[in-house]
């Protein structure tokens, strides 16, 4: 049987759980941030908090803590995700992948017609005209192919051009007609010479 004086020791694992450090002494009321050890309070290490009980924990996923004796985590901010527990800083998303929120432990993919080839971003960016995206979480925008333009922002697909017109622009953002009589851009279908030739 232990004494009333005794104290027991918590064995470290290489990675243990949420809970760190037990208390080695009942008795001792310490603050929020510290934890009790040999009668004595002493602060919560990087990556632990103890918001007022017996013993510090780790900080939860979307949080970490880069500062001792803490009661609290910090949230991680935008561009920003943690998806370990008792981290001491947050990681940046990376390119392709956003995260528009704080406390966050994953980072959200671009949707198609967008892309994001920075780090740490909140946001990601639309695809330029003459380009297009069809897929998620990438970090650039596929051009138009040849005969085929992309006038507008954040587009999943290109469009063909005429039979009689052709992309002369190396942006491929416009078609245009191959005789010098008549020219397609964007929208509009040149049919002009289809109806005089038929008349």
């Amino acid at each position: 049987m232990l004494s009333e004086n005794s104290s027991c020791q918590v064995i470290e694992n290489s990675k243990p759980s949420s809970l760190i450090f037990f208390s080695q002494s009942p008795k001792t009321a310490c603050q929020p941030g510290t934890y009790g050890i040999d009668g004595q309070c002493v602060p919560c290490p990087i990556g632990q908090f103890n918001s007022g009980g017996q013993w510090c924990l780790l900080c939860p996923l979307g949080t970490y803590e880069d500062g001792t004796g803490s009661s609290q985590c910090k949230q991680c901010p935008l561009g920003m995700f943690q998806d370990e527990i008792g981290s001491s800083q947050c990681k940046q998303c990376l390119p392709g992948t956003y995260e528009d929120g704080t406390g966050s432990s994953l980072c959200k993919q671009c949707p198609p017609g967008a892309y994001q080839d920075e780090t740490g971003s909140n946001q990601c960016k639309q695809c330029p005209p003459g380009t297009y995206q069809d897929e998620t979480g990438s970090s650039q925008c596929k051009q138009c192919p040849r005969r085929t333009y992309q006038s507008h922002h954040a587009q999943t697909q290109c469009i063909d051009c005429s039979r009689y017109t052709e992309c002369v622009n190396h942006n491929r953002t416009s078609c245009h007609g191959k005789d010098s009589m008549f020219s397609y851009n964007f929208q509009y279908l040149v049919t002009d010479m289809v109806h005089s030739t038929l008349s």
